[in-house]
This record gives C-alpha cells, structure tokens and sequence, in this order.
C-alpha cells in the first residue's frame, strides 16, 4: 500500500508540470472576472477557434482576444488589443519615439495609418483571477500614458525659441 501511494504521489509530481505547459483560458470566465471587477464586457466574437471580449477603460475601447481556443471555451493565447483611428496619422518616428512602459507591448501602424497596441499575456501555467485583474490594470494605465503622448500638443519648445530669436533680432 505504502509503495502505491508513493508511486501515485511520484507519477502526480511529474504529471504537474506537462498540466502546466497545457494551461487553458476559459473565455466566459474571463468575462465574469472582468465584469466583477466593474468593466464592462461582451462577447464580440465567439468564433470556435477565436474569442473577443469588448471592454472599456475610460474613453478607450478594447479587446481581450483569445486565441487557439477548443470549442470556444478553452484557450491557449490571450492578448490585450486597442487600436487608435486618428485623423491626423501618427509617423512610425513617433511611435518609435515613444519612452513610455511597454512592458511587452506592441505599437505599430496597421495598414491604414492607425496605431494599433498589443499586448500578449504569458498563460503557461495557468493564470489566476487576481493576476488578470492585475494585468488589466497595468494594461489600463499603459494605454492611459499612451494616449496622452499621442495626443499630446506637438514639441512646444520650438515655437518659444522662434519668439525668443525673433525678439533678439528686432532688438
């Protein structure tokens, strides 16, 4: 008896981390987290295979996309995603420029001009309710800082030097 449970308690140990290497994201769980956390959330695509949850921080909308999904409800991918129509299209200079936290995050323009910011989350070995809700926020704020340098007025040393040295020239 002894020799079993030794062996069965062995066999669990080893059986661990191939469970972990496995993790799944449950989409509608991810939906009751959010919304328990107080944003808003709805299925935007439930796709088999692909998974949008539509959220809402502040004035900016979101998605948590899921990826790689079985049946709808398991999945191995999750990733934070915002895009950023503007009429006036950012340069890939000022995208690149920008020295904010980017804590794994990707910024670039898609095919139309538009800033699109991605985020992929690390789910190997599962990912715990207070961990999502914690990158979340993290994501909320990355995206708050973005937009304020996107949107920020343009570099206003330039047009002050212009007064200054016209100022100098007149007198």
């Amino acid at each position: 008896m002894f020799k079993r449970t030794v062996l069965f308690v062995a066999a669990s140990i080893v059986a661990l981390p191939a469970q972990a290497q496995d993790a799944k994201i449950d989409p509608a769980h991810i939906m009751t987290v959010m919304k328990d956390a107080g944003y808003p959330a709805e299925f935007y695509n439930d796709d088999g295979d692909y998974r949008q949850i539509l959220s809402k921080s502040g004035d900016y909308q979101f998605l948590v996309e899921m990826y790689d999904c079985v049946d709808g409800a398991a999945c191995e991918t999750l990733e934070f995603y915002s895009n950023f129509p503007m009429e006036e299209k950012p340069t890939k200079e000022k995208l690149d420029s920008y020295s904010g936290t980017r804590d794994g995050t990707s910024i670039a323009l898609d095919r139309r001009g538009d800033v699109v910011v991605r985020q992929e989350l690390d789910v190997d070995g599962g990912l715990a309710d207070d961990q999502f809700i914690a990158r979340l926020k993290s994501w909320e704020a990355l995206i708050d800082e973005f937009v304020a340098y996107l949107t920020a007025a343009p570099d206003t040393d330039a047009p002050a030097a212009a007064a200054t040295e016209a100022a100098a020239d007149a007198g």
